[in-house]
């Protein structure tokens, strides 16, 4: 015959007190509009670097709003893609899936010519 147990006393962390992992600390600057950093270099982009390449849609397995979001790194001559959550039409810093690294010269020009203010912003 099996003995019950007393439960285990339950233990409260208030938020702060556990460091964030990396991945949260970067999902935390997206949203918060800081930079983002390459992650190949690791250097970093301004916010105005960052544009929407494809609009968001509605994603049927997340339950949200989902676009998806590219910054050029020149050092590295390739451009930084992710997908990120949208509400009301503005990205959240939420990033659910990359980042992916595409390069190629008429990929690079491509996307350039698409998207000229993802150059002429300062990447610092």
């Amino acid at each position: 015959m099996s003995t019950l147990q007393p439960p285990r006393e339950l233990t409260y962390e208030p938020p702060g007190v556990v460091p964030a992992t990396m991945h949260q600390q970067r999902r935390q600057a997206l949203r918060s509009g800081r930079r983002v950093e390459c992650p190949r270099c690791g250097s970093l982009k301004a916010p105005g670097a960052v544009v929407t390449t494809k609009q968001p849609d509605w994603d049927f397995d997340l339950g949200c709003m989902v676009g998806i979001r590219a910054a050029y790194c020149d050092p590295c001559f390739h451009v930084i893609q992710w997908r990120e959550v949208f509400f009301n039409g503005k990205p959240t810093g939420e990033v659910v899936s990359g980042p992916g690294l595409s390069s190629g010269d008429d990929y690079i020009r491509h996307f350039l010519s698409a998207y000229p203010q993802a150059q002429e912003v300062e990447q610092i």
